[in-house]
């Protein structure tokens, strides 16, 4: 009796993408790209700014298309998708943190938190205020509720950003850049605060960054696209490890710029 192969993907991972290809007039951005994000871990995707980082995990929720390959979040392939229905199903389960926060200006912070809430769920009032408040204090700032965007600082709005992405208790949590125009302090603070709620709610996420300092403190894994394809990828100390050229020089500048905002 012949052997069954044993099967390569729970229908549950989060996140398994195969060869995915990608141009913008007729530039290639994405060569052949395949990682796969295992349950619970955090994977940090780091590479030079332009390399095609955050077009790849907006593939993940139909932010863009690929040009092929397949991409599967919890086992449906989302390259198939033919209406907003399918994404609306599936982005019930995710929570996309956008680099420039994307907070809408004219809404308390409050009001930002509860925006997906409204939008996908018939709550009752005060049970969406106490979501709001229970998502708020997770990031630390039930007391911002009645602010504005613009009446705090940057590192807040990053941080009302992740409570608003938590709003639907995601399984899977998606970060672009999430300590972009950060100085150094608050970006510790945001990759830190980022660990301490991905220890604390024992969900899936999936990081873009080119801060090293970022990539170091929230990743479980770590995988380098360069020129389109993922070059390397594995623990911290793995990647220190890499003989792959473009590697060993993106640690070497980064440590380099690290060591000279140290004072």
């Amino acid at each position: 009796m012949s052997e069954q192969a044993p099967q390569t993907q729970h229908v549950d991972t989060p996140i398994v993408a195969e060869d995915v290809y990608k141009s913008f007039d007729e530039q290639p951005v994405l060569r052949g790209v395949s990682l796969t994000v295992e349950t619970g871990k955090t994977v940090v995707i780091v590479g030079a700014s332009g390399s095609g980082k955050t077009v790849f995990v907006s593939m993940f929720v139909g932010l863009v298309t690929p040009d092929s390959g397949t991409i599967r979040v919890f086992g449906d392939d989302v390259t198939k998708f033919t209406s907003e229905t399918e994404w609306n199903r599936l982005r019930m389960r995710i929570g996309f943190v956008f680099q420039g926060s994307a907070l809408y200006d004219s809404m308390t912070v409050g009001a930002n938190v509860a925006f997906p809430l409204r939008h996908h769920l018939r709550l009752p009032q005060h049970e969406l205020e106490e979501r709001v408040i229970q998502k708020l204090r997770l990031v630390g700032l039930e007391d911002a509720v009645d602010k504005l965007p613009s009446q705090i600082s940057g590192g807040m709005q990053k941080r009302a950003g992740l409570a608003r992405a938590l709003a639907l208790d995601p399984d899977l949590v998606i970060y672009d850049e999430p300590t972009a125009g950060l100085d150094p302090l608050r970006a510790e603070s945001v990759s830190r605060h980022i660990r301490e709620l991905q220890t604390k709610l024992g969900n899936t996420a999936v990081v873009v960054t080119h801060d090293m300092a970022c990539a170091f403190i929230v990743g479980d894994h770590i995988a380098f696209l360069a020129e389109g394809v993922i070059a390397e990828q594995g623990n911290v100390e793995q990647l220190a490890r890499s003989s792959d050229p473009r590697v060993r020089k993106f640690f070497t500048v980064a440590e380099c710029l690290q060591g000279g905002t140290e004072q």
